[in-house]
């Protein structure tokens, strides 16, 4: 590996560096490890909650890797001590929106992200129409919502509810932490494996496994029609032995986008089963597309690799001659 190969923007930029050591980690939760930061708003990250930052939408926030992505020098000008940042962005929160502990539900994440930077009051956010709340739609649904009662949301007219500008009558209130009995029964478990920020189910589960595949799907192109009357109403499934994760449905659309983010806990040989399906009202989903993926032949630990699939289409939609291709993006995070 050459000198250009391991260099990184903590390595190039000797201020970004500086001011990673001297914050005090993640902005939205308590993890001292933050990996990532959120380019536009300045925010210094954990993997957890850049996740949920992602599904925000990069009209909200940009998120960019502190070690894998090249960075630009007017984004480390932007940088601030996560101390410094939360003075202004968490300047007045009152104690109804409880704020993340490093072992919190991805939930209570969401819901506090997204009211911290979208603005987004509890009593507005859409609930979550089922499904695992570990997929990273919850956020997404509500910004959606919130899209639909004031008009599209922009960096521009967004009204973040702890930020000083929004509250600059009240007297400043800090946050308070999350202390579920979730949060110190997960703490609990990962503590003596070294394993932050998941549930106790998936805490559990990964006591076989290798890792977490982060996924971020993008979405899928020229599947078949499995319907008669309209289009497919896609949505794509990725299969550990461990764990089993979906995106949302795109109704009546056979070149479905989802820009969803995804984590699954993975054994690095075994393969990872990858299944698209239509949504049916009545009966069982009907298989439209499927590939498999080698964790151990096509990820590489820490790095993000770009994936354009060529699935499988089943005998009964060959006729239709059609070639779909999934676009995601993985990262393996591999257990020490």
């Amino acid at each position: 590996m050459s000198a250009a190969d391991s260099e990184t923007p903590l390595t190039l930029y000797p201020e970004l560096k500086r001011l990673k050591d001297e914050s005090e980690g993640c902005c939205d939760c308590d993890d001292t490890n933050a990996e990532w930061a959120s380019i536009n708003l300045g925010a210094f990250l954990c993997a957890q909650c850049a996740g949920v930052h992602r599904s925000l939408g990069a009209h909200v926030t940009k998120v960019r890797s502190l070690t894998l992505d090249t960075w630009d020098e007017s984004w480390v000008k932007n940088m601030k001590l996560s101390q410094d940042f939360n003075r202004d962005w968490e300047y007045h929160v009152p104690e109804s929106y409880t704020k993340p502990r490093r072992y919190s539900s991805r939930k209570l994440r969401e819901h506090y992200i997204a009211c911290k930077y979208a603005g987004i009051p509890v009593d507005k956010q859409s609930k979550s129409g089922g499904g695992d709340a570990s997929n990273g739609s919850i956020a997404a649904e509500k910004v959606a919502a919130a899209d639909e009662q004031r008009g599209s949301i922009s960096s521009s007219n967004l009204r973040p509810l702890f930020h000083k500008s929004n509250n600059a009558d009240k007297v400043p209130q800090r946050p308070v932490y999350d202390t579920s009995e979730e949060a110190k029964e997960n703490e609990k478990n990962a503590s003596s494996r070294g394993i932050t920020g998941l549930s106790k189910k998936e805490l559990n589960s990964m006591v076989k496994t290798d890792g977490v595949l982060m996924l971020r799907v993008i979405g899928c192109t020229d599947l078949p029609r499995a319907d008669t009357l309209s289009d497919s109403d896609p949505y794509a499934v990725f299969d550990s032995q461990y764990q089993q994760v979906k995106t949302k449905t795109i109704d009546n659309n056979n070149s479905p986008v989802w820009n969803e983010n995804l984590m699954l806990t993975v054994k690095e040989d075994a393969p990872v089963k990858i299944r698209v399906y239509d949504a049916d009202e009545v009966g069982d989903d009907d298989l439209i597309g499927y590939a498999t993926l080698s964790v151990a032949h096509d990820c590489k630990p820490q790095q993000e690799i770009e994936f354009k699939l060529k699935l499988i289409v089943p005998s009964k939609y060959v006729k239709q001659k059609k070639t779909p291709v999934l676009h995601f993006y993985a990262t393996f995070n591999k257990l020490a």
